[in-house]
């Protein structure tokens, strides 16, 4: 996170033995490299943008941390959505007084 942009990528790391906090404390540069990045500000209404390579200035980023981008819809069958959530129209049924057709004049 780089307020107000939210950046997705890769950070390339030394070895250090699986130990994320080290690998970070050891990026020592003004810049650091972000690959295959994807980044976005909805504060600033700016779209998702894609980039072989960003360079994020090492003192205004505030979180750095492991992230899988995650679809919550990936895998559920919307197909018939619309009709489980729509109740059939009775045409037996009297109107609502309240919302008059706005045909009648």
């Amino acid at each position: 996170s780089v307020p107000p942009f939210k950046i997705v990528g890769t950070i390339h790391l030394l070895p250090t033995q699986g130990n994320l906090r080290h690998g970070l404390t050891e990026l020592t540069g003004r810049f650091l490299p972000v690959t295959g990045a994807t980044f976005w500000s909805d504060p600033l209404g700016e779209a998702r943008q894609q980039a072989a390579l960003v360079a994020v200035n090492h003192r205004r980023a505030q979180i750095l941390a492991p992230h899988r981008v995650v679809d919550p819809w990936a895998g559920i069958d919307r197909s018939g959505e619309e009709a489980a959530t729509t109740p059939p129209v009775d045409p037996a049924w009297p109107a609502d007084p309240a919302w008059p057709d706005d045909t009648v004049a």
